[in-house]
């Protein structure tokens, strides 16, 4: 199963259930006190093959030269390697969630959606 944790709207997912994943709020314009916190159930880590974080520019991360029409960077991959957590940093500074998706060969499925007001 693949499923994608994004905020649009109220979809910041679960702990509990698939994907065990909660990402805690959006905060895109940065005036959160927090910023955002990704939160993944270790308890169902078996069920979790890999998570991609990345964030909309401007961020604060260290990455690089970016550039301003590339709207999305990659900044991490944490995976599943035979029930180890592996963390392995990425770089990778793209146009939009689809080609992330291309990027690292997944083939999500898409479907149209949009963020209240």
């Amino acid at each position: 199963m693949v499923l994608a944790v994004q905020t649009i709207g109220a979809r910041h997912a679960k702990l509990a259930a698939p994907p065990f994943i909660l990402l805690s709020a959006d905060d895109r314009a940065g005036g959160g006190t927090f910023g955002e916190t990704l939160r993944i159930n270790y308890d169902c880590w078996d069920d979790i093959r890999r998570v991609a974080a990345f964030a909309q520019p401007p961020i604060q991360l260290r990455t690089g030269a970016g550039s301003s029409d590339l709207r999305l960077c990659a900044i991490a991959l944490p995976e599943n390697d035979a029930a180890r957590l592996t963390m392995t940093r990425k770089v990778a500074y793209l146009v939009d969630q689809r080609q992330l998706d291309e990027h690292f060969g997944w083939e999500l499925r898409w479907q149209p959606g949009s963020k209240p007001g």
